[in-house]
Parts: structure tokens; C-alpha cells; sequence
């Protein structure tokens, strides 16, 4: 009994197997199959990127060239790239990526019996991230109001978030950000604060950007030094200076008048 279960168990398996096969002869796929890993490959600008493909074995390591979809030539090593094949497997790696490098790449796999197979393809994506920031002062600083810029370098994709800080809390009022587009498909950034409060000395203003390619949001500040030597010192003083000399020059015209008087009555 326990033979005949496993039998039909046996049977069963086999009829699956012959099932699956066909299937695949339907679908038109062949053990020549070559699939790529990752299928999406996304880093941060300057970081290095290795992508692979994977083929059935043969007795033969086969011919493993690697092209890009936007350029129909394969790509050739050099200092930046580096191809290595090995039973099975062929690997494509970039040292320091760089934006341009962003595309989909494909591996064609070249079989002793002429046979050319492509690969699945990688699609690579550069990130470029927003840093370093830049804040600059876009009006005159004055004792009543101030008004920043704060500027990203280019970056991408284009996502992102920006915010302002005074010392801590969450600006929500006088913000103006602009987006623009560079030739080469990166985004620059540049949002202005306008803060009319009155002015105190030593307050931080913080600009935050928030992007896919940071593990946290960059962050450029600026502190409120605020030169008063000549508003609260030298300006008082000369008040004082003029104060007194009008004091003086009223003494003097007062002891005139009494001399002058004296004189009349002698």
C-alpha cells in the first residue's frame, strides 16, 4: 500500500516536471536563457556599482561582451570599468560612478556553437546629491528684518524637501524656492527666507534639504553677528560728546552775558 502511494507520487512529480517543460517551450524560454542581477542598480554618485549576469554552464567559458542601450557599441575596459567571467557568470563593475554612467546595460553572452544570447538588463541609476549647501545673505541685514538664500549644488532625481529653522523651530512663513533644470538633467535649488522679526544677535537660521541620496538632510547655517560697535557705542557717544559740548558752549555764553553785565553796572 505504502509503495502504491508512493508510486503515484512518483508519477505525479514526473507529470509536473513534463508539464513545467512545456510550459517553458511554450513561453519560449530555452536553458540559453541569461538572466542579469540587480535588475535596478541605483548609488550615490562616486560610489563603485557591479552588476552580473548568469548563463547555463558549457564546457567552454563562452565570449561575455557587455553593451549599453543608448550606445549600440560594446563597451571597452578601461580605468573606470571592469569586466570578469568565470563558470556560469560574467560581472560588469564601475569605479566611481559618475552621472553620466546612468542607463541600462545589457550583457550578451557568445556560445562556441555561434549562438548569441542577451541578458535580462540592469538598469543603473546615478544618484548626484545636493551638497554642499550654500546660504548667502540677499539683502542688506538691518536692525528690523532679515532675507537668506539658500543655495543646493546639482543633484538628482529631482525630488526633494526644503525647510527653515530659527534656532530650532520650524519656519513656516516668507519662503520662496525655485527649481531649475541644467543641461545635463541635474536640478538646482534655491529657496529664499524673509524673516521680519526683529533682529537679535546670535540667532541661528538653518536651511535643511532632504534627498534620496542622503541618509539624513544636509544642513548649512547662519549666525546673526551683528556689529554694534558704532551703533550702541560710537553713535551714544558722539550724542554725549555733543551734549556736553552744547553744555559747555551754554556755560560760556551764560558767563559772557555776566561779564558783560558786570561791566555795565562797573
Amino acid at each position: 500500500m505504502v509503495f502504491i502511494i508512493y508510486l503515484s507520487q512518483l508519477v505525479c512529480f514526473i507529470y509536473c516536471i513534463a508539464l513545467f517543460v512545456n510550459f517553458l517551450i511554450a513561453a519560449g524560454v530555452t536553458f540559453r536563457e541569461v538572466v542579469q542581477l540587480p535588475k535596478y542598480l541605483k548609488v550615490n554618485r562616486g560610489e563603485n556599482a557591479s552588476m552580473h549576469c548568469a548563463f547555463p554552464l558549457d564546457e567552454d567559458l563562452p565570449d561575455v561582451r557587455w553593451w549599453r542601450r543608448e550606445k549600440p557599441s560594446f563597451l571597452e575596459p578601461d580605468s573606470r570599468k571592469r569586466f570578469d567571467v568565470n563558470k556560469g557568470s560574467g560581472s560588469l563593475q564601475f569605479l566611481n560612478v559618475t552621472f553620466a554612467d546612468s542607463g541600462v546595460y545589457y550583457c550578451k553572452v557568445n556560445y562556441r556553437e555561434k549562438s548569441n544570447v542577451t541578458g535580462t538588463g540592469t538598469q543603473l541609476t546615478v544618484y548626484v546629491p545636493p551638497t554642499p549647501l550654500k546660504m548667502v545673505p540677499i539683502e542688506e541685514n538691518s536692525a528690523i528684518s532679515l532675507k537668506f538664500e539658500c543655495q543646493t549644488a546639482a543633484f538628482y532625481p529631482e525630488d526633494f524637501r526644503i525647510s527653515w529653522q530659527r534656532d530650532g523651530v520650524e519656519i513656516l512663513t516668507g519662503i520662496e524656492t525655485v527649481k531649475s533644470e541644467t543641461t545635463e538633467g541635474l536640478f538646482e535649488v534655491s529657496s529664499s527666507l524673509a524673516d521680519a522679526r526683529p533682529v537679535l544677535n546670535g540667532v541661528v537660521y538653518t536651511c535643511l534639504v532632504s534627498h534620496i541620496s542622503l541618509k539624513g538632510p544636509a544642513s548649512v547655517s547662519y549666525t546673526v553677528i551683528q556689529d554694534h560697535s558704532f551703533r550702541n557705542i560710537v553713535i551714544p557717544r558722539l550724542v554725549l560728546g555733543f551734549l556736553i559740548i552744547l553744555g559747555l558752549l551754554g556755560i560760556i555764553v551764560d558767563h559772557v552775558r555776566y561779564v558783560q553785565l558786570k561791566s555795565v553796572k562797573d
